[in-house]
Parts: structure tokens; C-alpha cells; sequence
């Protein structure tokens, strides 16, 4: 074992012993739970190998997929009981008439933080602003939601129609190679493989985020509302185990740098450079409004609506 790997071991083994248990027995509950393998999407590979999961009586079957649109299309397949997912494929599921509620916030984007979430060209290439992207490709990992908002917002408040630039999905993995070989001009991409890309060819051009607001929710968990309604006690707990990881992994990052290389594949030295992302403690609706009201602006969503009627009632 690396000895970067045992301290992190030993980190989360400290941190886990100290958790307050579950206030009564009980029976354990299977739940299919989506996941991605970044730190936007890894809160709960951070809750099943850090056994916060376990702690409050659930066995998580996890399923990682490579965006959030797929994790909310699986959820509403029914493949799916909870997953993370972006804000905005969530706002967008709501419209859509899909069964689905918010039950915790999960990663926040800070523009007070070092860059995370960023568009990416290549060191060479002549690329330096935003008027520059005029009849380019850029890729990211979903159309119509988060990204594609913040980056139409980006253009459009330095002069350049939004709609003059071509956008096309490609999952995180992908996106460094698709702009080496050119078949893309730029990608948004965020953490690890941001870092990972600007070890490599790549440099930062921005961090669209920035235009929407100072602090973000840009993903979050949702479960199926007839889900919820049948397991309102599993729901609960689960909504327990999800507040103590993200505690645990905002305070432990070494600990959770371990579960992020087992499962990106990504080497202990990127690991270590990486900018971690915050996780949410507590649900504010302040932090999804203006991800919302983007949406709409750019027709993602027929139109605005107050972020908390995206909460599940249980929360109340």
C-alpha cells in the first residue's frame, strides 16, 4: 500500500469512529443509488466506502454513470431509487413532470476557491477570449444544464451571442483527448480532470461559474417520490448518513482523496493537486435559484420557479 494511502486509511478510520451512531437499530435497507466518479458527483462513493452509509442501516448499491442527465434518466427509468445529479437536469426533470424530489445538496461551487469547474484550451492554442470561441466547438459533459447556462451567460455578458458557438456533450474522460486531436476547440471541465488537463496540454480560459453567483449548489440528491412515500424512515436516515459524509469529507480530504484515486484511477500526485469541492451541509435554495433562473433565460426551462419547490415535503 502507498504511504499516502495509509495515511489517508488511517485519517478516515479516526474520523469514522467518531460518528455519532444511528439513533436506533435498524433493519438494513437496500437502495439503488447513482454516482459519478469526480468530486461533483462522488459524494456517495465518499458515504459507502467511508461507511456512513452502513452506520445508518443502508446497503447502497451503487451505479456510476458519466453525467448527471444520464443519472437523472435513470432515476426516472427506474433503474434508480436516489442519485446525485446537476441542478439543472433537476429543475429540468421537475418541468418534465418527472416523480422527483431534492432531499440534500451535495457539491457547492465557490468562485472564491481555486479554479474546479473551468473551460480549457489547449497551451498553443489561439484561443484567448471569448470572441475567439465565434464558430468553435466546445464540449461538455451535458447540453441544457448547468454548464451550457453559465457558459452562455458567460458569453453573452462579455458581447458575444451565445448562440454563434456550437456545444456538444462528451463524457469527463473523453473531453482532454477529443481536444488534443482537435475535434473539439475547448471543453468544460471540472475536477480531477481539470487538474489532470492542465498537468497535460491543456490551460484555463475561465471559469464560467463566476457570472451566476459568488456560491453555487451544482449538484444535488434526489430520490423518486414514490420512493420517498414508501420509505420515509429509510429516507430520513439516509438523508442522516448524506449530512455526516459530507461533514466528514469537507474536514478530511486526505481520507477522501484515497476513495477519489480508487476510483478515477488517477495517480496519488494528481490526486494531491487536486481542488477539492465543498459538500453541502445544509439544503439553502439561495444557492440553486440563480442556476434556475439561467436555465430559463437560455429556454432550458419554460420558465423560473422558486428553487425550494424542488424539496421534498419530508424536509419541511
Amino acid at each position: 500500500m502507498k504511504r499516502s494511502q495509509a495515511l489517508g486509511l488511517t485519517s478516515m478510520t479516526l474520523a469514522i469512529a467518531a460518528l455519532r451512531l444511528p439513533p436506533a437499530a435498524a433493519q438494513t435497507a437496500s437502495v439503488r443509488i447513482g454516482a459519478g466518479i469526480g468530486d461533483n458527483f462522488g459524494e456517495p462513493l465518499f458515504a459507502n466506502d467511508g461507511g456512513f452509509f452502513q452506520r445508518y442501516g443502508i446497503d447502497a448499491q451503487i451505479l456510476t454513470l458519466g453525467s448527471g442527465g444520464a443519472l437523472t434518466a435513470a432515476l426516472g427509468g427506474g433503474a434508480l431509487d436516489v442519485t446525485i445529479s446537476n441542478t439543472a437536469s433537476i429543475a429540468q426533470a421537475y418541468f418534465r413532470g418527472l416523480p422527483i424530489s431534492v432531499i440534500a445538496g451535495s457539491s457547492i461551487y465557490s468562485a472564491d476557491a481555486p479554479p474546479t469547474t473551468c473551460v480549457l484550451v489547449l497551451k498553443d492554442s489561439p484561443i484567448r477570449g471569448p470572441k475567439d470561441l465565434i464558430g468553435k466547438t466546445m464540449a461538455m459533459t451535458t447540453l441544457h444544464d448547468t454548464e451550457q447556462a453559465a457558459v452562455m451567460t458567460w458569453f453573452e455578458k462579455n458581447g458575444v451571442n451565445p448562440l454563434l458557438v456550437n456545444y456538444t456533450e462528451a463524457p469527463l474522460p473523453a473531453q482532454l483527448p477529443a481536444l488534443k486531436s482537435h475535434r473539439v476547440d475547448a471543453t468544460l471541465t471540472s475536477e480531477p480532470w481539470t487538474t489532470a488537463a492542465t498537468q497535460d496540454d491543456a490551460r484555463i480560459l475561465t471559469k464560467p461559474y463566476d457570472v451566476l453567483g459568488r456560491r453555487l449548489q451544482t449538484t444535488a440528491w434526489i430520490a423518486r417520490n414514490d420512493w420517498i412515500d414508501a420509505n420515509k424512515a429509510v429516507a430520513q436516515r439516509l438523508v442522516a448518513a448524506i449530512h455526516d459524509t459530507a461533514v466528514w469529507a469537507n474536514h478530511n480530504r486526505a481520507a477522501t482523496a484515497v476513495i477519489l484515486e480508487k476510483y478515477s484511477k488517477m495517480s496519488p500526485d494528481t490526486i494531491s493537486k487536486l481542488t477539492r469541492m465543498e459538500y453541502a451541509e445544509h439544503l439553502d435554495a439561495a444557492l440553486i435559484q440563480p442556476i434556475i433562473d439561467a436555465s430559463a433565460h437560455y429556454g432550458f426551462l419554460p420558465q423560473a420557479f422558486p428553487a425550494s419547490r424542488l424539496f421534498a415535503a419530508f424536509l419541511s
